[in-house]
C-alpha cells in the first residue's frame, strides 16, 4: 500500500456556493467570484484539530480550534470584502472577520472548514469544486 504525502506547497482554489458565488461564476465570464485557496490538512493535523465525538465519522473540529485551522489552511482569499470595502485577504483575516460579521455568513465559515477537511480526504475527481471556472492559482 502507497500513502499519499501531503505537500506543504498543494494548494486547491475553492470557489464558495455560498451566496450563489459559484453559480455566478460559471454563468458570467467577466464576474470575478471570491476564491478561497486551501492548503489541505495532514493526519495528524486533522487529530490535534479535532475532538472525539460518537457517531458520524468519529471526529469535529474542536471549537478552539477554528481561528487556527483557518489561519494555517486557507493561505489567500481573493474578492472578499466587508461591505465597508476593506479587504479579506487570508485565513487569518477571515478568521478574525467572524468577530465582525453578521451571523447570516455563519454558513461561508462551516462551507468553508467543510472544504479544508474535503480537499485534505478526498482525490481531486471526488471533491465537489473540482471544476471550479477561473480559480487562479
Amino acid at each position: 500500500m502507497d500513502l499519499e504525502r501531503v505537500s506543504p506547497h498543494q494548494i486547491v482554489p475553492y470557489i464558495p456556493e455560498f451566496g450563489g458565488e459559484r453559480q455566478r461564476a460559471r454563468e458570467d465570464s467577466d464576474y470575478a467570484p471570491c476564491v478561497f485557496h486551501l492548503r489541505p490538512m495532514t493526519v495528524a493535523e486533522y487529530e490535534r484539530a479535532s475532538v472525539w465525538t460518537r457517531g458520524g465519522d468519529g471526529f469535529a473540529l474542536a471549537p478552539d480550534a477554528v481561528r487556527d485551522t483557518l489561519a494555517r489552511h486557507v493561505t489567500r482569499v481573493e474578492h472578499l470584502r466587508f461591505a465597508d470595502g476593506e479587504e479579506i485577504a487570508d485565513g487569518a483575516a477571515f478568521a478574525a472577520a467572524r468577530e465582525r460579521a453578521g451571523a447570516s455568513v455563519a454558513p461561508l465559515y462551516l462551507e468553508i472548514l467543510a472544504a479544508i477537511r474535503d480537499v485534505s480526504v478526498l482525490r481531486e475527481g471526488e471533491r465537489k469544486n473540482s471544476d471550479s471556472p477561473r480559480a487562479s492559482s
